[in-house]
């Protein structure tokens, strides 16, 4: 699990755990740890049986097997003299029976990306103060019967639950301030002229509720609970939890005690526990992708820098290569992006303390030339802007992918609205850490997006657009950047109106400073001899041939331990050892310390088709790192730049 799916999870009010098929637990979270006392490291790895004796007792066992072989999941409630999981109620707030912790257990089966169950995500509630509440108030509605105004003072007091009392056919004959603030209903629209039936949907079908069934439920049990859809008086649904019960007198019953909560907030955060699991099960695979995929290029750019020397005087092959040069560079620019989705390179990417208005403008300055003269971009940027510490380039792709994006969408005339303004986020907020920030809106008044898409807008390789038109890794990229910079993204859209993206990125309260772009330099040649170290032999092939070209004498290695013992042999000789990061058998990290062993003072310029996080912390005098693929320009400059060191 990530690192944002586990602070999601260490956020709920809930016990969070999950088992793989084989039962052994894999996730435990901070209520866990707390109201049992047992740390993740104490029970991570192992079955939850030998953790919890006492649960074979209840047959959770059967319950668990009937989700794996189901898929379906599965609610249950626990009696007053016994808990499913041996936790004391947290509160203190004892019954009868004691101190047993009253359970509510949600056992929820977990997908892998071939939609095979995999494991089991086991919610536990501590619903004693619930079930203590709805037993209290049983026990009002006996005493207090006479007392009606009493009663609503009590419930009003309550001001984001809804406390309803209904007949024996659902028409609602208490109303609570609660029901008021969820629903917008007063008192007075609802009590004796509304059902239950008319402010709650079932979610399977959309079909009105039958009370019949609930009363048939209630013959069996002192109370339901559910999760339903609730209706406002706007029209507008929301995930509610529902609660019945059934109000008696003198062992008849008269009528249902009903306790409606919004539980948005918890199905938002549910959401995005998913959606973070998910893209990062992707990142891992998109990660692997682009670097086989940048070794392929690094020997195809090497190449055409080679032909390109030997044809430099034939004006219409050093065309054509130069034309193969640019398309491999287009290739290994798509492969960054992947590489910025799997959020590789997070150590060692330079970033700086930038005003975001000043990267805006320079990107519009660039896709305005291009863009339709029927769209119009308005820009407004509020006075006094603060700064945010991030990387130049990346975010000038953050604000291109997203303007190309809203440009795309906008079949003919429209206009793309960007708004930046600073904010300052509290801890009321849920989606978001609290702090200073900048906030970034690019609205736009395009076709807008699907509600079945917009939930895999930022998985890679997805897009809406045409055969050729798009490669389906801008926002995917947009995505890994914005949560590098430790930032929030969110999309909102409505097809045919248009599309809008809020950007929220932490702000620094610092001066920005001017980033000025490096100019590109042609090959530098030099003299001594390097050591080449890689396991692909058609890449060794290419570097030296180019190492050739730049005057350089040239040893090969195809792994770590040929490395060492070359090495070892010819240390005073060799200025340079170029070396792959990633082989098998003795990678290129481990091989740096055995050549640190030889010759404290060696120099080493590490190469990989994954990003600089592999690099690790070895960044020193005389240490460099070049990311696959590279050209002859590249190579040469990176190697002037350690041997004068």
């Amino acid at each position: 699990m990530g690192q944002i799916a586990e602070e999601l999870v260490d956020s709920l009010n809930s016990g969070i755990l999950a088992i793989d098929t084989d039962y052994k637990i894999t996730v435990w979270n901070k209520w866990l740890s707390i109201t049992s006392g047992l740390k993740p490291e104490n029970v991570k790895g192992k079955n939850i049986f030998d953790v919890f004796p006492e649960i074979r007792k209840r047959s959770l066992r059967k319950k668990f097997d009937y989700v794996f072989e189901t898929g379906r999941i599965v609610q249950l409630h626990s009696r007053p003299d016994e808990c499913f999981f041996p936790f004391q109620n947290k509160s203190h707030n004892f019954n009868v029976y004691g101190n047993n912790m009253q359970q509510k257990i949600t056992l929820t089966p977990i997908y892998n990306n071939e939609e095979k169950i995999d494991g089991i995500a086991i919610i536990i509630e501590d619903i004693t103060d619930y079930v203590k509440f709805s037993n209290e108030l049983k026990k009002i509605l006996r005493e207090l019967k006479k007392s009606r105004d009493f009663l609503r003072e009590v419930f009003d007091g309550i001001p984001n639950i809804a406390v309803i009392t209904t007949d024996l056919k659902g028409k609602i004959t208490f109303w609570s301030k609660g029901g008021e603030n969820l629903f917008g209903y007063s008192d007075y629209e609802v009590v004796k002229k509304l059902k239950i039936q008319d402010i709650v949907v079932i979610p399977k079908n959309n079909e009105q509720i039958d009370f019949n069934y609930y009363q048939n439920i209630l013959n069996n049990k002192d109370f339901h609970t559910e999760e339903l859809k609730g209706i406002k008086k706007d029209g507008s649904e929301f995930p509610v939890n529902f609660c019945i019960s059934s109000g008696k007198k003198e062992e008849k019953s008269i009528g249902t005690i009903i306790v409606i909560s919004d539980i948005s907030e918890q199905k938002t955060l549910q959401r995005s526990l998913y959606q973070a699991q998910r893209m990062g099960s992707i990142g891992i695979l998109a990660g692997g992708i682009a670097h086989d995929f940048n070794n392929i290029l690094g020997g195809i750019i090497g190449n055409i820098s080679l032909l390109k020397l030997k044809f430099k005087d034939d004006e219409k092959t050093y065309s054509v290569l130069s034309t193969m040069e640019e398309i491999s560079k287009r290739a290994a620019d798509l492969t960054q992006k992947l590489l910025n989705f799997a959020r590789k390179g997070k150590k060692t990417i330079k970033q700086e303390n930038i005003n975001l208005s000043f990267v805006i403008d320079e990107v519009i300055a660039i896709i305005s030339k291009t863009i339709d003269k029927r769209i119009k971009i308005i820009k407004k940027y509020e006075p006094d802007l603060w700064t945010i510490k991030g990387n130049w380039a990346q975010l000038e792709q953050i604000i291109m992918n997203l303007l190309v994006n809203a440009k795309d969408s906008i079949k003919d005339k429209g206009k793309i609205e960007i708004v930046c303004s600073n904010v300052l986020i509290n801890e009321n907020y849920f989606e978001m850490n609290p702090g200073h920030y900048v906030k970034v809106i690019i609205k736009d008044t395009g076709c807008g997006i699907s509600k079945k898409n917009i939930d895999r807008i930022f998985e890679p390789f997805f897009t809406t657009k045409e055969d050729g038109k798009g490669t389906g890794l801008g926002l995917s990229m947009v995505y890994g950047i914005i949560k590098e910079h430790n930032g929030y993204i969110f999309v909102e859209s409505e097809e045919g109106k248009g599309t809008e993206v809020t950007i929220f990125l932490p702000a620094m309260l610092e001066p920005a400073k001017i980033i000025k772009k490096e100019k590109v330099e042609e090959s530098y040649k030099g003299t001594g001899t390097i050591l080449v170290v890689d396991d692909e032999e058609y890449l060794r092939d290419v570097i030296k041939e180019m190492l050739i070209k730049l005057k350089y004498n040239v040893l090969l290695a195809s792994n770590g331990k040929e490395a060492i013992e070359i090495y070892k042999k010819k240390s005073k000789e060799i200025d340079l050892v170029i070396m792959d990061l990633v082989m098998p058998e003795l990678n290129g990290e481990e091989a740096f310390y055995f050549l640190k062993e030889i010759n404290p003072e060696v120099k080493v310029l590490f190469s990989s088709g994954y990003s600089t996080e592999t690099f690790g912390s070895n960044s020193s005098k005389g240490i460099g790192f070049l990311s696959k693929p590279y050209s002859m320009v590249d190579i040469s400059r990176k190697i002037r730049d350690i041997l004068s060191l």
